[in-house]
């Protein structure tokens, strides 16, 4: 947060533009998409701590607040006052997030001009267009270049939801809710919670692969649909949805000219001297066409350019298509070519590239070197060895590879996976190679747990949340096709603090390892602290209070000093949120010394913050503040941003009851633009309230008004 130059929060300009925002029934979230600036520009200068933006943006704000001409006269001079008597601070213009999250390729889009007209047309019309195609077609990259026009034309958020790393048709509305930013909200059904957040908004939803969940896909869209006037839907799959309201649209292949222009520039890619002269475009139309002008085709074969004359390359291609009329003559022709296209690929693979390239198909959304080479490697191959071959399959177009991220990532495009597992599994290896992953992500699971202690809150959740698809796909077939429990109860209780941000799926998953009634003392012991979390995040205190006391008596049975001051203190949190005040003290005053002995520091400061409460209970403010002193201390130093957040909070609690109004007052701010930083959003509702009732007592009563009225809104969008 900025603090040179800060302004009394009443300011009249920031107050003013409160009040028209919340006569509009706007959000600060409606109002910054509306105005095409952050949520940050409006809530620093309603907070006053930027004070007036430029002319460019004080026009979009009046035009987004629907201001009558006296209101605009007003609030215009209100922003000259502010800019006279305090100097003008510059906010804006901020540029539209509506195609923020779209994942567009760094290559070249090439052709389709026709397609995407029709396309933007029918998404005029309709709300619900789907895009229908084979694997490989370019059903996602049209997908994406329609939307992102559509939002530089029309203004319109855009939000892209990728369900290819999904196997569980129960997940996709978690994968929306996910993109879009929304928690979940206990005792609601989430996608009862993303209708409720969507219900007022205007935005284009982009849900790309829906054919492996597809009825669930299609009924989520049409609940959506339904709920949301001025929500539309641009679908991808390889079949339509079947949705009421539905407009398909079959991508066709690529004419003659476009997939030519696509070979070219694919081939000049992988080779900088190949050139299309007179005598060579024949020959690569001729390719283009026997590949049905399918442009993942057509890149496959560009990739060979740097190995093949373009001779060469037309007679290998002629020798593997006999595929196209030896294969299920009912099916789609593209799907044969596609499947001769990519097995031909295949074929000119050597042995090690074929058998890194099959197994590579267990992962799911892609995976790291590390996890690559457990999965991967046969006995005397190194890591070395498996960068040599990931190298060489991402060379020939085989494997995508991601060199974005801090660790680069590497993925199999969903036919291609399709394909390698497929082969895997004629290949008789297919279980073998699953439990190597099972075991590889439990590894990864130990690890990350272990490291919560020295990495930084936002790097570890990036890291964890990176693999969820991977660790999803061990619990599916650890505990639902293999019945592998002690694995899967294994990885569930591993995995406690990365499921705290998930806790509907994660008790489904604990639900189901329970159910099988084959946990051993250890494993069920951390299942249960992991469901007393979850309860904790939930406020569901009685069963955090039954789980903490059943994990703590297990832990003390299997002797685990760790578990035991974990369940401790989670017990002793219960209690006080139970008023047991006299009772949960003691142990987490045990818990404590437990994890500081351990090294367990971010564990001891969320262990203060709730010990600080039980002080505030009784009265006893200096204590209570120093626990959170101590507690902002310690998770400063270990990187715990989103504990820093929710410890200033603590602290403006504690300054209120204690008669420090004003100190509480910035504490709550300060917390509050933490929080946004963080996108904690739905945590900002309590910092608002905190804010409202410093106001209060300090006889600011309009001031109150406006900051009660934005906790409700927000709450309201949760």
């Amino acid at each position: 947060m900025e603090t040179e130059g800060r302004v009394d929060i009443s300011s009249d300009f920031g107050a003013l533009l409160r009040r028209h925002r919340l006569a509009a029934g706007l959000s600060q979230q409606n109002l910054a998409e509306r105005a095409q600036m952050s949520v940050y520009g409006i809530s620093a200068l309603e907070r006053g701590y930027r004070k007036t933006p430029q002319f460019e943006t004080l026009t979009l704000l009046t035009g987004a607040l629907a201001l009558n001409e006296e209101q605009r006269r007003e609030f215009v001079a209100a922003a000259q006052q502010a800019a006279r008597g305090r100097g003008s601070v510059t906010v804006g213009p901020w540029p539209s997030a509506g195609s923020a999250n779209l994942p567009l390729s760094l290559a070249r889009f090439i052709g389709r001009e026709t397609e995407l007209e029709e396309i933007s047309a029918l998404l005029d019309d309709h709300r619900f267009v789907s895009l229908i195609g084979a694997g490989g077609i370019g059903k996602t990259q049209t997908a994406l270049r329609a939307a992102m026009a559509r939002g530089n034309t029309t203004r319109t958020s855009v939000c892209f939801v990728g369900l290819a790393p999904m196997n569980d048709p129960s997940l996709v509305a978690t994968a929306i809710a996910a993109a879009l930013g929304v928690q979940e909200v206990p005792n609601h059904p989430l996608l009862e919670t993303v209708v409720v957040f969507l219900k007022n908004k205007t935005m284009l939803l982009v849900l790309d692969n829906c054919e492996h969940l597809i009825s669930e896909a299609a009924t989520v869209a049409d609940s959506l649909l339904r709920a949301c006037p001025n929500l539309r839907v641009l679908a991808t799959s390889r079949e339509p949805l079947r949705a009421a309201g539905e407009r398909s649209y079959r991508l066709p292949s690529l004419g003659d000219a476009d997939a030519v222009a696509l070979f070219a520039d694919r081939a000049q890619a992988a080779d900088a001297h190949f050139t299309l002269t007179a005598e060579v475009r024949p020959i690569v139309t001729e390719i283009c066409q026997r590949l049905g002008g399918i442009p993942l085709a057509v890149e496959l074969a560009a990739a060979r350019a740097n190995s093949l004359t373009i001779d060469a390359l037309e007679k290998r291609l002629s020798d593997r298509f006999y595929l196209l009329t030896s294969g299920d003559r009912t099916a789609p022709q593209r799907h044969q070519t596609m499947y001769a296209a990519i097995e031909w690929s295949y074929e000119l693979l050597s042995p090690a590239e074929q058998r890194t390239f099959e197994r590579l198909a267990v992962f799911s959304g892609g995976c790291a070197l590390s996890a690559a080479t457990k999965v991967c490697a046969d006995e005397g191959e190194t890591e070395s060895d498996i960068v040599k071959l990931l190298m060489s399959l991402v060379e020939k177009s085989m494997l995508q590879a991601d060199l974005t991220e801090r660790v680069a990532r590497y993925r199999l495009l969903e036919p291609f996976r399709e394909f390698a597992r497929a082969s895997l599994a004629k290949r008789g290896d297919l279980e073998l190679v699953l439990q190597r992953h099972a075991i590889a992500y439990l590894e990864l699971a130990e690890e990350l747990d272990g490291s919560y202690e020295r990495t930084p809150d936002v790097a570890w959740f990036a890291d964890g949340s990176r693999e969820l698809g991977n660790w999803r796909s061990v619990l599916t077939w650890a505990l639902a096709e293999r019945g592998d429990v002690a694995l899967g109860g294994r990885l569930m209780g591993t995995l406690g603090l990365l499921w705290a941000t998930l806790p509907v799926e994660a008790r489904r998953w604990i639900a189901l390892a329970r159910s099988s009634g084959k946990l051993g003392a250890s494993q069920l012991a951390r299942m249960s602290l992991v469901e007393a979390e979850l309860a904790g995040n939930l406020g569901d205190s009685a069963v955090e209070l039954a789980r903490s006391a059943e994990a703590l008596a297990l832990f003390r049975e299997v002797g685990d000093e760790f578990g035991i001051g974990h369940s401790l203190g989670r017990l002793g949190r219960a209690l006080i949120w139970a008023g047991h005040v006299e009772k949960g003290e003691p142990l987490l005053r045990h818990a404590l010394r437990t994890v500081r002995r351990l090294g367990a520091s971010k564990r001891a400061a969320f262990f203060l913050r709730a010990l600080s409460n039980a002080y505030n209970i009784r009265g006893d403010y200096s204590a209570a503040r120093e626990c959170i002193r101590e507690a902002l201390a310690i998770s400063a130093s270990t990187g715990a941003q989103h504990q820093v957040a929710l410890a200033a909070e603590d602290l403006a609690e504690i300054e209120l009851l204690a008669g420090n109004a004003e100190l509480a007052l910035e504490q709550a701010i300060n917390s509050e633009g933490a929080l946004r930083a963080l996108s904690v959003g739905v945590r900002v509702p309590s910092a608002l309230k905190i804010s409202s009732a410093c106001l209060i007592s300090m006889d600011r009563f309009d001031d109150a008004e406006l900051f009660a009225c934005e906790s409700l809104t927000i709450s309201r969008e949760y």
